[in-house]
């Protein structure tokens, strides 16, 4: 089970805020706009957000709602919410209302457990999580204020015979300590999911919570205690970089031969439009400080601005004119200190480091410079003094697209703890895939690839389990990073020009299974689980035909139960078949060709169509747990129907 890492955000009064033992009294103010902070956690690769509504927690209301919704629309990724759900209308309003994908049922849950069962009945026991807040072992109610003399562990036990299957556990004794989890309340529970909350304050501990469904992170965050973008690695980034000078876009080859590409807004806006989740600006002659302050203005996804910046006072500025992140290279060289002071005046997870290396040294001003600075060894000086990112360019690599130096970038990623962007030499998709598979890298960066249009793959998507070719759509690094990150296919669109996520309005959607380039990088195959009717618009099964469709699709079903033998999932059929054994298949097998016969009887087609799937669906478990495959069925049809290709000949009897 991997641990799903939630980043929290607790609301008061329309600010992100952190209570110190769920004292109301004792809170301290991390965000003033909620909703930008949870788009930074899904910048950062969350899979899940955590919005608890303290007043509401405390009054019974919905206090925050509209700070909720914008936090709803601003993101992509699904949501817990809890904090004053009482009653059906609350918890209507946000799954229905404002599409919150699972609600949190705390006060209501000690107070109302038949409410509780109603709405699991009503929703599903995926989109109701139960909230046990615990103190000196007794569950707390009312905004943690209430005691309510139920013990933890007898509560939970009633929440799973009302069918409850997640439960959110916090010691408030722990919670905005940073002291650690509650480890020994923690392995008392059995036979439920549970999301561990409250002191967690290190990598380490986030790592202990492995054996968990999920863990909940809030002031370790903010207060730098981990790492959260190291953390959250499920989302490798892609991005953009914008080398500018005397306010032009240019592009060189291992930093010479500079030509002009164009104007950066008009590019920078581009890429934007084409998904880009962030970009980095370089202003490498520390000439363009107008151009740049044009594009952050223009664009509203994240930039990281660099070049020319030298004091304290230049991030200022830089900070002021809405750069994301800065990021500064020979001035680091020049004067280490910088480094330490700007993480120590912005935040660290705001500073980056630019190293340019050629061969195993540093080079600076713009590779003009070799230094005797070793490269592993100044990326683990800069993260010493509070660099939160590094960000590498192969000087070698830079400009000939003939893929990113492998060999560099994992020594400086082996060396340090904190993010790393590779940089220079990516030509294709491909490369970027090697990179991120060979070195563990956090992020690419990316520059011709963009400019010179060599931006989109050809990608053939496949049944997992038939075979069948389904379709050919195209990619580009943004709809590959959504696949990376979603584990469902993505695609670039190119009559309409923007990212299109299969099924996203028909429903019919692809969940991933495995991708992987061909030998030159050109094109993905993407190997996927075809959820509703299909691959194509017209309502077929693939975008090529449905010949042989009805005979792939049985090999399709018995594909699908060895894949549910070998990764079996929760609440799944055919795991209960095949835990249950060969007697109980061949039981249900008789009880539906029972069935079969009776529709047949009763010359009810569409009862006869629906019981004969069964049958065939059973006998295909069938057919598992007795080792026989349907290629073992075909070849003794083929044999006993002497069947040919295409050419049936006749029996001693003259029948086909």
């Amino acid at each position: 089970m991997k641990t799903v890492i939630i980043p929290a955000i607790d609301l008061q009064v329309g600010e992100a805020v952190r209570l110190f033992k769920g004292d109301y009294n004792q809170k301290t103010v991390y965000s003033q706009n909620p909703a930008q902070l949870a788009q930074k956690f899904e910048s950062m690769g969350a899979k899940y957000l955590h919005i608890v509504d303290l007043d509401g927690a405390k009054d019974g209301n919905t206090a925050n709602l509209e700070t909720i919704r914008k936090i709803r629309a601003g993101v992509r990724i699904p949501i817990q919410v809890g904090g004053g759900i009482r009653n059906a209308a609350t918890v209507a309003l946000y799954i229905e209302g404002l599409a919150v994908d699972r609600v949190i049922l705390g006060t209501v849950a000690v107070e109302n457990p038949e409410f509780v069962k109603e709405m699991v009945l009503k929703y599903g026991a995926q989109r109701i999580v139960v909230g046990v807040d615990v103190r000196n072992g007794k569950v707390a109610t009312g905004g943690w204020l209430n005691d309510s003399g139920v013990d933890y562990l007898k509560f939970i036990e009633q929440l799973k015979r009302i069918g409850v299957e997640t439960v959110i556990v916090t010691d408030i004794s722990k919670d905005g300590t940073l002291t650690g989890p509650n480890w020994d309340m923690y392995k008392r529970i059995k036979g439920i999911k549970v999301i561990v909350s409250g002191g967690v304050a290190s990598d380490d501990d986030i790592k202990a919570a492995g054996d968990y469904y999920g863990v909940i992170v809030g002031k370790a965050y903010y207060e730098g205690k981990v790492n959260m973008e190291k953390l959250l690695c499920g989302k490798r980034r892609i991005i953009p970089c914008l080398d500018i000078k005397d306010g032009k876009v240019v592009k060189g080859v291992n930093f010479v031969n500079l030509k002009e590409l164009g104007d950066p807004v008009t590019l920078a806006k581009k890429y934007e439009r084409e998904g880009a989740s962030e970009i980095i600006l370089l202003d490498i002659a520390g000439t363009s400080g107008d151009a740049i302050r044009q594009v952050v203005k223009e664009l509203l996804i994240p930039v990281t601005v660099g070049g020319g910046i030298k004091s304290i006072e230049g991030f200022r500025r830089a900070f002021e004119n809405g750069a994301s992140k800065v990021s500064i290279n020979s001035a680091a060289v020049a004067n280490p200190d910088l480094i330490k002071q700007a993480s120590k005046e912005f935040g660290k997870e705001r500073i980056v480091v630019a190293i340019d290396g050629k061969g195993q040294n540093v080079v600076v001003n713009g590779g003009k410079e070799v230094t005797t600075l070793e490269i592993v060894e100044w990326a683990k000086k800069c993260e010493a003094l509070g660099a939160g990112e590094i960000l590498l360019t192969s000087m070698d690599a830079d400009g000939v697209q003939k893929g990113y130096d492998i060999a560099m970038t994992k020594s400086v990623v082996d060396a340090v703890k904190i993010p790393v962007i590779a940089s220079g030499g990516c030509g294709n998709i491909g490369d970027i895939v090697d990179v991120f598979d060979k070195t563990g890298c956090d992020a690419v960066l990316a520059a011709s690839l963009f400019h010179y249009g060599r931006v989109t793959v050809p990608a053939i998507v496949q049944d997992f389990y038939s075979g069948r070719v389904l379709m050919l759509a195209y990619v580009n690094p943004q709809s590959y990073e959504v696949m990376v990150k979603e584990e469902r296919t993505c695609f670039w669109s190119r009559s309409r020009n923007e990212l299109w996520r299969k099924g996203e309005t028909s429903g019919d959607v692809q969940l991933i299974k495995s991708m992987a380039f061909d030998c030159d990088n050109d094109t993905l195959l993407i190997q996927v689980e075809q959820i509703g009717k299909g691959a194509c618009h017209t309502g077929q099964y693939s975008c090529f035909g449905d010949e042989r469709g009805e005979y792939a699709m049985l090999d399709s079903v018995y594909a699908q139960i060895v894949d549910r033998a070998k990764n079996p999932r929760e609440k799944s059929y055919t795991n209960y078949l095949l835990d249950a054994g060969l007697d109980k298949i061949c039981k249900k097998l008789g009880e539906e060709v029972t069935e079969t016969i009776i529709a047949a009887k009763n010359c009810d087609k569409a009862e006869l169509v629906g019981e004969i799937a069964d049958v065939a669906y059973h006998m295909l478990c069938l057919m598992y747990m007795a080792g026989v495959s349907p290629q073992d069925v075909t070849a003794r049809l083929a044999e006993r129907f002497l069947v040919q290709g295409n050419l049936k000949q006749r029996n001693e009897r003259g029948e086909v």
